[in-house]
């Protein structure tokens, strides 16, 4: 069995270096982003530093992961942050409660099966980084 801490490691990490050595464009980062969290990325929390994560979220711009259909290819859109905070529930144990992968569902949380604790937070809007609905077949962590 795989091991899901280090599910798409080598793909995080090329990433993260061509946004280092600034070779890699915003529209590269929407779109290797989005095919990373969705399908390759099984715990992306282990993968990079959060400073790392928030450094290529942030020069991807803000948008919304999704797909059209169960299963279906994952997509991205920009879109606009919310305007006032959000409240966000994430599963974990407590060193990991700052990882991310949050959820405005709380069943959502309560269901993930990664962690001992629900986690609950008020986000303000520059703290979202981006958004999804992927309903991805990967475990998120």
């Amino acid at each position: 069995m795989p091991d899901l801490n280090d599910q798409g490691r080598v793909k995080a990490e090329a990433l993260r270096d061509r946004l280092k050595a600034g070779t890699l464009i915003p529209a590269e980062a929407r779109a290797e982003l989005t095919h990373l969290w969705a399908t390759c990325a099984a715990r992306p929390g282990m993968l990079l530093t959060p400073e790392e994560w928030r450094d290529l979220w942030q020069h991807a711009g803000h948008i919304h992961l999704s797909r059209e259909t169960k299963g279906g290819p994952a997509q991205w859109k920009s879109t606009d942050r919310p305007s006032t905070k959000v409240r966000l529930y994430r599963c974990s144990n407590a060193e990991y409660k700052f990882n991310p992968s949050w959820t405005e569902d709380r069943k959502q949380a309560e269901d993930w099966l990664d962690g001992d604790t629900v986690w609950t937070a008020e986000f303000e809007p520059e703290r979202l980084l981006a958004t999804a609905d992927l309903h991805s077949p990967c475990v998120s962590g």
